[in-house]
């Protein structure tokens, strides 16, 4: 009998301290958040993008670029515009307000060239991933 509560005992403070364990390591997932990552920032899509000759000033092309995208929930914030091409590494072009879905930039070249734009999606410190790359190709 002596070894039969022995036995109990032993059993029931092995399940004390699974049960211990258990709960910390819920605890631990409830404050990190459930183990559940944050949803993607929005990424915008470039639909659509042209040049035209002449409009801003003469022997320079200018461009635009239009993009749709989905908030999937996250608020309407501001978009960068960022280039590459007419001499110059990808680089921030501008800022536009996130009402805007369209960035047109003046004189960006001059001769034939090929343009690379990006855009993606800030929110302070939530930046989203960039667009597809838009290849406008500016000939003569």
């Amino acid at each position: 009998m002596l070894a039969s509560a022995s036995a109990e005992r032993k059993e029931a403070g092995g399940v004390t301290v699974l049960r211990t364990w258990l709960a910390l390591h819920r605890q631990k997932r409830r404050r990190q958040g459930g183990g559940q990552e944050a949803p993607p920032a929005p990424v915008p899509v470039i639909v659509d993008g042209y040049y035209e000759w002449d409009t801003t000033e003469h022997g320079w092309a200018d461009v635009t670029i239009s993009w749709t995208i989905d908030y999937n929930g996250f608020p309407e914030a501001s978009f960068e515009v960022w280039m590459e091409g007419a001499g110059q590494p990808d680089h921030l072009v501008a800022t536009v307000q996130g009402s805007d879905r369209q960035f047109f930039q003046a004189c960006v070249t001059s001769g034939e060239d090929t343009l690379n734009y990006r855009v993606r999606y800030r929110n302070g410190e939530v930046i989203g991933g960039f667009s597809n790359v838009y290849v406008i190709g500016v000939q003569l």
